[in-house]
């Protein structure tokens, strides 16, 4: 299973092509009056097809050259070819989703993705039941169900217009491909970043080790995503949309906007998680892990501060200078690979955690000096030593809650915690304090509205 699953991450960064990139930095450079958005998504829509068939059929043509000369295991065959089929429909996903993501259609985007995970889930369950239980079946459900959903999706999304192959145009395609070619580069780099780890604590401190490290880095990878995914999928577009049609300063004042926002979320999620870390570890995996609760809070600090280079690198991806981003992604990897083989042989999992974290500072670091020299963004520091002093505190009271029941002492400290976290920060920021004002005139007055 790590076989297959390894091999459609390594391929699907390379059938995207970087085009996802691409659609979202220059959808808004096409006008839609001029009939040049026709030619924008055809070119992009079909140039995405052939390379991610093109990264298929070499797949496949070296499957097919290592079935007759290495691999003799019928399972492996069919899994390796299924790994293909899943790539080129991954890949088909990712590159409609671009437009939705370019297009700022966020609530299509949501309900697609919602859509498409419990239908998955549904003909993975279906098949397994009623077919067979293996892992042919479980790669052939995921195929099937991912065709289906990809076929829905753009039978709904051309339903009245169609691309059309004649209006493919190969300098529009060239421009929107060179913008994301370095960034397979990013995508690839940034596996070898989350994993390399892993595989070092194998080495030197075997598979339980690996086991507790995982479970605490997946669970702050869940964590994560309630901020960072919804996020990262909203404000390149608009930032982009911005840039295009209102120019620098008001980009600038967006992106200080938006990383005020992003701080008010991630800081308390930083020390929230450091404080119930070993409640989350029981809830949602078992006693036996709690040895991972420890690398918690250096893991969601690395995550969360690597969750806003959408935010902090916006001068490298507006710039067209991506190309820098790869260059600093690759100082990190050395960096924390060169670190790792000292700290971890010596701390184990609390050395890998440790040093991942200094690795997305530098990567960051590096990210944001361009955006701050080109953009002349401002960083929030105020708002973020509010939120910081507010999370302290919020952590200083947590930790003081030690129910018997892991399940009731995580409900207690969440509730605990945002109380507490949002009555101090809406004294310390007037700009929060304004916003839920705001808030709580508009739903003051619906109430208003039907009770009339």
């Amino acid at each position: 299973m790590n076989l297959v699953s390894n091999a459609i991450v390594i391929l699907l960064a390379v059938s995207k092509g970087g085009l996802q990139h691409g659609i979202v930095r220059f959808h808004n450079d096409y006008d839609a009056d001029s009939g040049n958005d026709r030619t924008f998504v055809a070119s992009a829509l079909f140039g995405g097809f052939g390379i991610a068939a093109a990264v298929a059929l070499l797949w496949f043509s070296f499957i097919f050259v290592l079935i007759q000369f290495r691999v003799s295991d019928p399972m492996i065959e069919k899994l390796l070819l299924l790994s293909g089929g899943l790539v080129f429909l991954r890949a088909t996903e990712n590159l409609l989703l671009a437009f939705l993501r370019a297009e700022q259609r966020t609530i299509y985007l949501n309900m697609y993705r919602v859509f498409a995970k419990y239908f998955t889930l549904g003909v993975i369950f279906l098949l397994l039941f009623g077919w067979a239980r293996t892992l042919v079946t479980f790669y052939a459900a995921q195929a099937i169900a991912m065709g289906l959903a990809c076929g829905i999706f753009l039978r709904l999304r051309f339903r009245n217009t169609s691309p059309q192959l004649a209006e493919f145009s190969p300098q529009v395609f060239k421009q929107v491909f060179m913008y994301g070619l370095p960034l397979i580069g990013f995508e690839l780099g940034s596996v070898v970043l989350n994993f390399a780890d892993r595989y070092l604590i194998q080495i030197f401190h075997g598979s339980n080790e690996v086991g507790f490290y995982s479970a605490g880095y997946n669970l702050a990878d869940y964590v994560k995503d309630l901020v960072v995914l919804p996020m990262a999928t909203a404000v390149m577009p608009i930032y982009m949309q911005t840039w295009a049609q209102k120019g620098a300063q008001a980009t600038r004042a967006f992106l200080r906007k938006a990383l005020k926002s992003y701080m008010l979320l991630a800081v308390p999620l930083i020390f929230g998680c450091a404080a119930v870390g070993r409640d989350l570890i029981s809830v949602l995996a078992s006693a036996k892990f709690l040895s991972g609760s420890a690398i918690i809070p250096w893991v969601i600090a690395g995550m969360m501060l690597n969750g806003a280079l959408p935010i902090l690198a916006a001068g490298l991806y507006i710039h067209k200078k991506t190309s820098k981003l790869v260059l600093y992604l690759a100082l990190a990897i050395v960096l924390n690979v060169g670190l790792n083989l000292w700290a971890i042989p010596q701390w184990s999992i609390h050395g890998a955690a440790i040093t991942k974290l200094l690795s997305f500072t530098v990567l960051v670091v590096l990210a944001t000096q361009h955006t701050l020299r080109e953009l002349h963004l401002q960083i929030p520091w105020r708002a973020l030593a509010s939120y910081t002093l507010a999370a302290l505190v919020m952590y200083c009271v947590l930790i003081q809650i030690k129910l018997p029941n892991a399940i009731a002492s995580l409900a207690i400290n969440v509730f605990a915690g945002a109380a507490i976290y949002l009555a101090i920060v809406w004294v310390l920021d007037a700009s929060v304090r304004e916003r839920g004002q705001a808030l709580l005139r508009k739903l003051s007055f619906r109430s208003f509205s039907r009770e009339i």
